[in-house]
Parts: structure tokens; C-alpha cells; sequence
């Protein structure tokens, strides 16, 4: 990824850690400081990170309150529903 000039490169701050399933939940927050000083921030969103095929993989999931609901609904086979043998519209 290119950082804009006059950026640094972001921060990201965990503001909460679950283990789940085959991974973890993570609640971040990303911080973009400027090189006069000021900053932003965006946030604060899950991801869920995981192992597969050796490799580290992240999954954004949002700015949502059920972030374990949202996982299941990513997860879930396209154009199926992650609750049973319903078909998403």
C-alpha cells in the first residue's frame, strides 16, 4: 500500500482480543498521524484473523456489535444462508 505524502504509515491499536473458532477477533483501531503533527483516526472495527494453507489471513468483518454473527455470514457459502438451507435473496 502507497502512504499518501505528508502521512506516516498507520497505527493500529487493539482495543479487544477474543480467541474463536480457528482464529481470533480482534477490535482495532487505525490511527494515521500526519508529519504536522495532527492525526485521524478510523474506527474501531472487527477482524478476524486466522491460519490457512500456512499462511496469516484477515478477514474485516466492520464496525458491527455482533462480530461473531458477521464472521458466520462471511463465512458462509455464497448464496447460502449462514443459518440453515435458507437462500439469501
Amino acid at each position: 500500500p502507497q502512504v499518501q505524502e505528508g502521512t506516516a504509515p498507520p497505527v493500529t491499536e487493539v482495543l479487544e482480543y477474543r480467541p474463536y473458532e480457528d482464529g481470533y477477533l480482534q477490535l482495532e483501531l487505525r490511527r494515521y498521524v500526519w508529519r504536522d503533527g495532527s492525526s485521524r483516526e478510523r474506527g474501531p472495527y472487527w477482524c478476524f484473523q486466522f491460519h490457512e494453507g500456512g499462511k496469516r489471513k484477515k478477514l474485516y468483518l466492520g464496525k458491527t456489535s455482533d462480530p461473531e454473527g458477521a464472521l458466520v455470514a462471511k463465512r458462509a457459502p455464497s448464496g447460502q444462508s449462514p443459518w440453515g438451507d435458507r437462500l439469501l435473496p
